[in-house]
This record gives C-alpha cells, structure tokens and sequence, in this order.
C-alpha cells in the first residue's frame, strides 16, 4: 500500500515535471521561431518531423495504457519476465513501422506535402528519415514507462517531453555553434538525439537491477504465450493512432497548398495548444491511467471518483481554452516574436490559434476518453471512433474550404472535429457504464 504522503508528494511532482517540459518545449519553439521564423526551410522540417513526431506523441499513453494490465497480469513472476512480456511486441511492432517509415519517406513527401517545390524534396526526404530515428527511440522506451508507472515511479514519463526538448536543443545549438547556420538537417538530427536521451533516461529510472533484468529479457528472446495477442493489439493501437492523428496529417497537406508560411504558423499554433493539452491530459493519463487500469483489474469498474475528475478538468479545460484563445495575440508576440519571428508571423499564428484554443476542452477530453477506453479492453471501440474522426475531419475541412474559409478553415475544423469524436465517445462510455451497472444489479438480485 502506498501511503498518502507519497501519493501526494507524486501528485504533485507529476504536473510539476510536465509543466516544465511545457516550458522546454516552449523553448524549443522559440528557438525554431528565432532562427526560421515562418520560412520555406521551417515548413521543410515540420513536414520531415510530421508523421513520426505527431505518431510518437499520440502512442506514448495509448501503448502505455496496452501495456500497464499486461504488466499487472505477469507482476508477480519477477521484473525480468515482466519485461520479457512486454518488450518484444513492442520492439516488433515498432521497427516494423520505423521500417515502413524509413522506405515510404518519398512517397510521404509527395502526399503531405504536395505543395512543396521540387528542389527541396531530396533535402525533406533525408529529414524524415532521420525523425523516424528519433521515433524508433522513444517507442522502445515505452515499455520501460509501462514497468515503472506499475512501481509508481511516475518521474520518467512525466518528464519524457522536458529531456526530449532540452536534448533537441543541446545538440541543435552545438550543430549551429559548429556550422554558424541552421541547415534542413539540424534539428532532425537533435531531434533523434532528443528521442535517445528519452530512452536514456527511463534506463537510468531501472535502476542497476532493472537493467540486468532487461538485459536477461532481451537475451531470453521473445518467450512469452502472449507475445502474438500483444503484438496485434499494438498493431490496433497503432493503426488506431494513425487515424487518430490524421486530422493533423491533413491540415499540414492542406496547408502546404496555401500561401508560404501558413504550414509553419500552423504548426506553431499547434505547438501552444497541444502543449496546453499535455499538460493536462498527459498528466491525468500518468495519474489516472494506473489507478483505472488496477480499478479494471480488480472490479471491473471505474469509480465515480475517478469520472468526476475527468468532467471537472474537461472543464477546466475548456475554460482555458477559452482564455488562450482571447490572448492569442499577446501570448504569440511574448513566446515566438524574436529574430526571424516577425510581426506578420505574429499575426498569422495567432488568427490560427484563436480558433485552436477553442478547442482545448473536446481535446483534452477525447484524449483521456481514448485511453479509458483502451484501459477498459475496448480496443474496437477506439478503432471506431478514429475511423469516424478521420471522415469526419475530412467532411468539415471540405465543407469550410468549399465556403471560402481558407487558413481559418483549417483551424476551425480542429475544434468541430474534436468536439463531435469527444460526444461520441462519451456516449460509447456510458451505454457500456449503464450495461455494467445493469448486469452487476441483475447478478445481485439473483
């Protein structure tokens, strides 16, 4: 039993960890901003890091919230076959998709980046393909997050986002300190540093025992009966968090087509508000994920308690949403408008983020929804909503462009998008809540 000190202690350390990697991913932005502003080069390198930098951030709960019961379920046959278990299905999966990655770089150049000129699409390809490094990394530090949030030892998930952004820009300022300039090379290569020094750090977090247990698991080889069950319902996860993340995928196309610099004033917007959306969903999801998956394991149920803190900070979110939203323009001046940042980059990041702030609540929301929904075993579910996501984002975003909305279209449709998969999702949670409650009633009046 852990006692309420420590409990409390974690609660606070957790968003403590996750706000300053808030800030460091602040400082990361900044640093992209000075150098690049809203140029040809910076739009470049958000298509490079694109796929495998939106997959990597939307996986990291979502397979963590796979793997936390497979942990549970094997805890009490020692750490070296708990990480057996765990390791090598995602250590499959994962080189699969870097593989994928890696090969089809060309092909995603020519479909999220239609708009790109030609002369540059030798430079965006070899990009991507080092930003896929840097997702093969913190995808095998994934099963490490698994063990320790069991152990509640939150500190290396929660502080994931602050060594990645602080690794990334060590080694970007050493490259421009070395070069005197910033190449289309530069910060996917400190990029890829950055994913290593995530899985740097959750290797330290073992401990000395931990890591001979990990070296006996990885020498063992993949031994465990569950290995094939695991590794499709990785596969899910992944696929899952493909459409998941696609509405991201198609605005970056989108907006490839558009006037130079919206890419990049989007993806700056983006960076606000998914930052906003980390620091509340990531660390409900590093909280509340251990004690939901337990609950699950031991009752079948999640406690009220535990719904009434998802309502509450959905809510909380919304109201921030909403005040991000109304200083847009002041908050994009003080962060970003420094050397090559401009006053009309200020004023074309913010239009963008105006909307994008509207949709914090049904952001927040669908996330932690998504991964009560993989806690609970109801993979299908999120499948089904991810699909419904990616035609509805599709059918917003036509409709909005058809109409004449241009770069506010793109950023409107975030929100509409988000707040109809959070409904739906909500709606899939409480038929399967009242069912529940239905059966566990009828089972107690026999």
């Amino acid at each position: 039993m852990t006692t309420k000190g420590p409990l409390t202690i974690k609660t606070l350390i957790v968003p403590f960890l996750v706000s300053v990697g808030l800030a460091a991913g602040f400082l990361r932005e900044i640093f992209f901003a000075y150098f690049l502003g809203t140029s040809l080069e910076m739009d470049v390198l958000r298509v490079a890091i694109g796929v495998p930098g939106i997959l990597s951030d939307g996986l990291a709960m979502s397979v963590v919230s796979i793997l936390i019961p497979a942990t549970l379920a094997t805890r009490n046959s020692g750490r070296d076959n708990v990480l057996r278990h765990i390791i090598w299905p995602v250590f499959f999966v994962a080189t699969g998709v870097f593989a994928i990655g890696w090969v089809s770089m060309p092909l995603q150049a020519r479909i999220f980046a239609p708009g790109m000129p030609d002369i540059v699409r030798q430079d965006l390809v070899l990009a991507g393909r080092i930003c896929w490094i840097m997702f093969l990394f913190l995808l095998l530090s994934l099963p490490l997050r698994a063990i320790l949030s069991v152990e509640n030892k939150l500190w290396p998930g929660a502080s994931a986002q602050l060594v990645r952004s602080f690794g990334l820009m060590i080694v970007a300022i050493a490259i421009v300190a070395a070069q005197g300039r910033v190449t289309m090379q530069t910060l996917p290569i400190a990029a890829a540093v950055g994913g290593l020094s995530v899985l740097a750090s959750h290797l330290v977090a073992l401990g000395r025992s931990g890591r001979r247990a990990l070296w006996t698991a990885i020498a063992s080889g993949p031994q465990s009966p569950n290995l094939k069950a695991l590794v499709l319902a990785l596969l899910a996860v992944f696929l899952t968090q493909g459409l998941l993340s696609s509405g991201r995928v198609i605005d970056r196309a989108v907006a490839s087509n558009m006037a130079s610099g919206t890419l990049a004033a989007l993806e700056y917007s983006y960076a606000l508000t998914m930052a906003a959306v980390a620091i509340m969903g990531t660390t409900a999801n590093l909280i509340l994920g251990p004690q939901i998956a337990r609950a699950v394991n031991e009752s079948g149920t999640i406690p009220r308690r535990i719904w009434r803190s998802i309502l509450w900070l959905s809510i909380f979110a919304g109201i921030c949403g909403l005040g991000l939203s109304f200083l847009a323009a002041p908050a994009v001046g003080v962060i970003f408008q420094y050397g090559a940042f401009d006053a009309q980059d200020v004023i074309r990041t913010a239009t963008i983020l105006r909307w994008h702030g509207l949709s914090l609540g049904p952001l927040v929301l669908g996330l932690i929804l998504t991964q009560v929904l993989l806690l609970t075993g109801l993979q299908k579910w999120v499948l089904l909503t991810a699909s419904l996501k990616m035609a509805i984002k599709i059918a917003v975003l036509w409709w909005l462009l058809a109409a004449g909305f241009g770069m506010q279209g793109v950023a409107i449709s975030l929100g509409v998008t988000e707040t109809i998969l959070a409904g739906i999702m909500a709606g899939l949670l409480w038929r399967q809540h009242y069912s529940a409650r239905k059966l566990a009633v009828q089972n107690a009046l026999a």
